[in-house]
């Protein structure tokens, strides 16, 4: 059994579908033919979380059962918002009146599927 997948650029939260992958039944005399009646652990993966995912094909015809994994990567979804930030900053001691200085703060952007970006400045703001 060959397993392929249309090269796909999944994102957290897409579905994965059983449609998307081709598998191929080949034999030792050399015929092949498509098929679809193949079971997947699809159902079982988590596409909420961004990383490789291993997607399990098994083909059984007359009593042989075929395994073949393949590996796909999900990626960050942009249109998600950060579930949580957090910032630290080198110097917090200042004296009265002296002004803030934020050039050494550094803020980072926790995601639902956690990703985490550190936020330059532009891409959030303080008050």
């Amino acid at each position: 059994v060959s397993g392929e997948y249309e090269e796909k650029e999944y994102k957290s939260g897409d579905e994965l579908c059983k449609e998307d992958f081709k598998v191929t039944a080949e034999y030792e005399d050399g015929y092949s033919k498509e098929v679809t009646d193949f079971e997947t652990n699809i159902e079982d993966i988590d596409m909420s979380t961004i990383g490789d995912k291993t997607v399990v094909i098994k083909y059984t015809e007359n009593d042989e059962t075929v395994t073949k994994e393949v590996v796909i990567t999900v990626k960050h979804n942009e249109n998600l918002a950060p579930e949580k930030l957090e910032a630290t900053k080198s110097d917090t001691e200042y004296l009265s009146g002296e002004r803030l200085d934020l050039s050494d703060l550094t803020v980072k952007a926790e995601y639902p599927d956690g990703y985490v970006a550190t936020l330059v400045a532009g891409e959030y703001t303080t008050k």
